[in-house]
């Protein structure tokens, strides 16, 4: 389930970060009829989008959190890679309705089957919802609570899951950033806490070679 929560987390994660969040607070209310036509429309999102994270679980029984980094790569359309490479190498990948999770030894396990088909599906429902419109997205996956503001400064907004399988993952999860998505933390309903920061942030309208061959 470790492994699941990240990969979702990412998805939630990366979809706000393609989109400025300018009046996202706002999402549940439907716009006024007589401004509704005036509203900007938000920018076309990038293709691309990566970052490096640094994570910390906060385990109950435990007295330390563990801690990880790594780097998180996503493609718009085509799939979402999120690499942990310290303290243990590990690879996650989710194309289309599957989700694989690599070793550093190379061993391969599937999610995408059975009971299990919903994970992939849901992270790749977040994943190109959220990027096409990310505030009627978010309205239709959590109640939104905070604050917006202006590109550059720092806004706060407080999402509580109300979809399966999140909502029985999570009590709430709270994020901030600037331009992108800079901590995000979720209260699981276990008691345990998880604590994100991405850093280095780039974005590009196209895909490198590389990049598509890193979903492989």
């Amino acid at each position: 389930m470790r492994h699941v929560a990240a990969i979702i987390l990412a998805a939630v994660v990366f979809a706000l970060a393609a989109t400025p969040m300018v009046g996202i607070a706002s999402a549940e209310g439907a716009a006024p009829a007589s401004t509704a036509s005036t509203a900007p429309r938000p920018p076309t999102p990038p293709t691309v989008l990566r970052a490096g994270f640094e994570q910390e679980r906060h385990i109950p029984g435990f007295a330390k959190p563990l801690r990880s980094a790594g780097e998180v790569l996503m493609i718009r359309g085509e799939g979402l890679r999120w690499e942990t490479r310290a303290p243990f190498p590990s690879v996650m990948i989710v194309r289309g309705d599957t989700m694989r999770v690599r070793d550093a030894q190379g061993r391969e396990q599937r999610v995408g089957e059975g009971a299990g088909a919903a994970v992939p599906r849901l992270v790749q429902e977040l994943l190109e919802a959220l990027l096409a419109e990310a505030r009627a997205a978010l309205a239709r996956h959590f109640k939104v609570e905070g604050e917006s503001a202006a590109d550059g400064r720092l806004w706060r907004i407080r999402l509580v899951p109300n979809s399966a399988p999140l909502v029985n993952l999570y009590e709430g999860i709270e994020v901030e950033g600037t331009t992108h998505v800079e901590r995000i933390e979720l209260h699981g309903r276990d008691g345990g806490r998880t604590l994100l920061r991405f850093n280095e942030t780039r974005v590009s309208a196209n895909a490198s070679d590389a990049e598509r061959r890193a979903l492989d």
